[in-house]
């Protein structure tokens, strides 16, 4: 060892030269970021968290160039969650520069691929087995009829409407989410333009996701809503 050490500085304009790359460097953004990153890192009490992950991801993406971002899972979660609750407000947060979140043709995109599930597959597959465990939480959310026109296709009629004589503008979103049972994480897995449903709508809206969720590879421990008379009918349909 001492030899090698010797060999090192064997002549001393090798050492001024490492000196004087050491006293010349400016520590940039980046390395105090790395530090903060790594900080994060231990903190393994917090690795579960929504919340944790979610800010963790945004740090991390400023150390990329904007156009080189590659969003985390967390971030995507979250971005399309707002989305889906509201389009005009995605668009004012992206373009404000607030959170860095993906391009609303990005969001869009990953809703369409999210038809078949795919996500929630592999969710499930990253999860331990009694993290496949979930509740499933559905309510209705009360919509101001609108009807838009877009791409071709006219969006804003009830997906229960077909069984009426005339179609009709949805009035509420059934959203179906579910919850680990053990904890984080929370995930949107339907959310449903709907009008005048009653109870064998409802049983027949959360019949498919909830075999969604069995094929994914997820156990379900129990359905958790209010306690309308509509979802008490339900319930005793089921």
């Amino acid at each position: 060892m001492e030899q090698l050490y010797l060999k090192v500085i064997f002549r001393w304009t090798q050492v001024e030269d490492i000196m004087s790359v050491i006293d010349n460097y400016d520590i940039k953004n980046s390395d105090h970021l790395k530090i903060i990153l790594e900080s994060l890192d231990k903190m393994e009490d917090l690795h579960g968290s929504a919340h944790f992950q979610f800010l963790r991801a945004q740090l991390q993406l400023l150390l990329n160039a904007p156009k080189g971002h590659r969003f985390d899972k967390q971030i995507l979660v979250v971005a399309a969650e707002i989305y889906g609750i509201s389009p005009a407000a995605y668009k004012m947060i992206y373009r404000s520069g607030v959170l860095a979140i993906p391009s609303v043709a990005t969001i869009k995109k990953l809703l369409r691929a999210s038809f078949n599930d795919d996500n929630l597959v592999d969710l499930f597959k990253e999860f331990k087995p009694q993290k496949r465990l979930v509740n499933a939480l559905f309510d209705e959310v009360k919509l101001i009829s609108t009807l838009r026109y877009t791409g071709g296709h006219a969006l804003g009629y009830a997906q229960n409407s077909s069984q009426n004589s005339t179609e009709t503008l949805a009035t509420h979103a059934l959203v179906i989410e579910i919850v680990c049972h053990h904890g984080v994480p929370r995930y949107i897995l339907r959310v449903l333009p709907v009008a005048k449903l009653n109870a064998d709508d409802l049983k027949g809206n959360l019949q498919e996701p909830m075999f969604a969720i069995v094929k994914a590879g997820g156990h379900i421990v129990s359905l958790v809503c209010d306690n309308c008379p509509k979802n008490q009918a339900e319930v005793k349909c089921i």
